[in-house]
């Protein structure tokens, strides 16, 4: 098993309460199983409120973006065959939100792991229904800078 990171800073939406994209995971045909061990969020903005980072999987998968290069956990692991991209993917359809991590605007910490290998959120090789998920950004108020990092393993 290898493990892979991806770390993203963004900023929310201007518009309050409005959805966006962050990045996208796609499994590669015949490829290693990817499952999904944490989920990281930490705010920097200097008005109270929160921002909250949804992790959903989709019935048919996202299109578009931009490849982004997982970083790997061991340095002498191969180069990850699951396919991250940025925030300018078109949604999938038929969403589910599988976990949400949620903070303070102004900074602090959440977080979500994997205390076990049952608990990952899995995706089967091949992308489709069963190989991909987002990642998507909501904040009560305008223009919330905050960061993340989404620690996945290929099986």
């Amino acid at each position: 098993m290898f493990y892979y990171d991806v770390y993203r800073s963004a900023t929310s939406n201007a518009t309050p309460n409005t959805e966006d994209n962050l990045l996208a995971l796609r499994t590669a045909a015949n490829q290693r199983t990817a499952a999904i061990f944490g989920l990281y969020v930490s705010g920097r903005h200097n008005t109270p409120g929160g921002v909250v980072v949804r992790l959903k999987t989709t019935a048919v998968i996202s299109t578009g973006g931009a490849a982004v290069t997982p970083g790997k956990r061991d340095p002498d692991a191969p180069a990850a065959v699951t396919a991250v991209v940025d925030s300018t993917f078109t949604d999938g359809t038929t969403p589910t939100v599988r976990q949400i991590v949620g903070v303070a605007a102004q900074g602090g910490f959440g977080g979500w792991f994997a205390a076990t290998p049952e608990q990952a959120l899995v995706l089967k090789p091949n992308g489709g229904a069963t190989g991909n998920a987002e990642l998507h950004d909501i904040a009560a108020i305008a223009s919330v800078p905050f960061e993340s990092n989404l620690e996945f393993a290929e099986l």
